[in-house]
């Protein structure tokens, strides 16, 4: 009976501190822009990142996450910019393209936005 409400016990305690960490963790979220979705994916491209308007929500500790991110805009390709956010521990969300509002009938994309997340510590956060 002791190992059995031990057991148990253990159980809970590790599902508590599971729970608790979880709270301790934020999403961070930012766009890769490909403004020239025209050309084939290894042509050169004009590429920039997003990370948003409101600085304060984009605030670290290590000012080296911003400072790498702010690379993101001297590669040359979307692979090249795919990989080195990958790399810095981004991962892939989802995909929006922007048509052509000049000429909707025409089905064409003018630009592509590329949303990643990376999960930091509440701790990494000013």
């Amino acid at each position: 009976m002791r190992l059995l409400t031990a057991f148990f016990s253990l159980l809970f305690i590790l599902k508590f501190a599971t729970f608790s960490g979880a709270q301790n963790r934020i999403d961070k979220y930012c766009l890769l822009i490909n403004e020239t979705a025209n050309k084939p994916i290894e042509a050169k491209a004009r590429i920039r990142l997003s990370i948003g308007i409101e600085k304060s929500l984009f605030d670290f500790k290590d000012s080296t996450i911003v400072m790498q991110l702010a690379e993101v805009d001297q590669r040359t390709t979307l692979i090249d910019a795919f990989n080195y956010l990958a790399q810095l521990g981004w991962e892939y969300v989802g995909l929006s393209a922007t048509m052509n509002p000049s000429d909707p009938l025409r089905y064409e994309s003018i630009g592509q936005q590329y949303l990643f997340k990376r999960t930091f510590d509440r701790s990494e956060l000013k």
